[in-house]
């Protein structure tokens, strides 16, 4: 099992979008999740990043963050917090698990990005994910995306 593979490139100025490398060669091979979602600059891009890919989302928790590291000074883990995390964590766990059992098993055979932030994923199985980024509505395939959300094609 491999965990917290990247769903977004270096920024480089010599990349002009992100290709899900990783999912796409090694999706076959073993199993494979996301970054902390919940520590993630923009929550629900992760979350779409999984759907994209077909990854797992990975949640960073700490049971005892009050006691245990509100006072050290770890900004970056305040998003960790058990009780701040769980009630949206398995809200984004059942909104995936039907998307990602569509997918289970196939792997990622084919990425179009479509135009900046609405991207197609293609798989073995026949299964399509377009993914829309952005903040207006997308036309794919003759199907509707809403913003920031996802649709999917059977195979």
């Amino acid at each position: 099992y491999v965990i917290e593979i990247p769903t977004t490139s270096s920024g480089y100025d010599f990349s002009y979008c992100d290709v899900p490398f990783y999912q796409m060669v090694f999706r076959d091979i073993v199993p494979l999740s996301s970054q902390s979602v919940n520590l993630a600059v923009d929550e629900r891009k992760e979350v779409l990043r999984c759907v994209e890919s077909g990854l797992t989302p990975t949640f960073t928790v700490i049971y005892d963050y009050e006691t245990t590291y509100a006072n050290v000074g770890y900004p970056s883990l305040y998003g960790a917090s058990f009780e701040g995390v769980k009630e949206n964590a398995v809200k984004i766990s059942k909104e995936l698990a039907p998307v990602l059992a569509k997918v289970k098993g196939a792997t990622l055979s084919k990425h179009t990005v479509i135009e900046p932030g609405v991207r197609v994923s293609e798989f073995s199985n026949g299964v399509k994910i377009a993914v829309n980024e952005n903040k207006t509505a997308a036309t794919v395939m003759g199907k509707t995306v809403e913003a920031m959300n996802y649709t999917v094609w059977e195979g």
